[in-house]
């Protein structure tokens, strides 16, 4: 019992000594917020293209929900942007970005994603409720990297990801 204690004391005592920032604390003394609370990082995202027809960056995931992957087969030009934390869902529709959703949670994420088609998504064009895109120069020829697209199988988006 005492060399219970004799540890719990040891531990308690290297806990009061860790400094914010001196890296005991794990990360933990990010730059605070505005309500005084802590600030949380920014999301990052993975297998990120630069999609031509609009410039915007499109993720296949997100760090904020890191078990949703957009699925490009289903979703060929759709994908996570970046903003801050939030779940922003678009997809690229003939040089325009539409929303296919801006969920609050990764449930919501996940729902979002079941629930529509990139057709359906593009059709917002229509209805005045997508965003002119700022198309990127197209790549200097030779910039597909062959031995990626060798493997895509005749997959679009797969493709794409490969720069061809």
């Amino acid at each position: 019992m005492r060399a219970c204690l004799s540890i719990a004391l040891a531990l308690l005592i290297g806990c009061a000594a860790a400094k914010p920032g001196d890296g005991a604390d794990g990360g933990a003394s990010a730059a605070s917020s505005a309500d005084g609370g802590t600030a949380v990082p920014q999301a990052k995202g993975a297998d990120c293209i630069t999609e031509p027809s609009t410039g915007a960056q499109l993720c296949t995931m997100i760090s904020v929900c890191p078990k949703i992957v957009v699925d490009h087969d289903v979703f060929p030009n759709c994908g996570f942007r970046i903003r801050g934390n939030a779940l922003d869902i678009e997809c690229a529709c003939n040089g325009y970005l539409c929303p296919l959703g801006t969920p609050s949670t990764c449930d919501q994420a996940v729902k979002v994603l079941s629930l529509q088609t990139e057709l359906q998504v593009c059709q917002q064009i229509h209805e005045g409720r997508c965003v002119a895109g700022t198309p990127t120069p197209s790549p200097a020829s030779g910039t597909c990297d062959k031995a990626c697209a060798a493997e895509c199988a005749g997959n679009p988006g797969c493709y794409r990801l490969c720069g061809c």
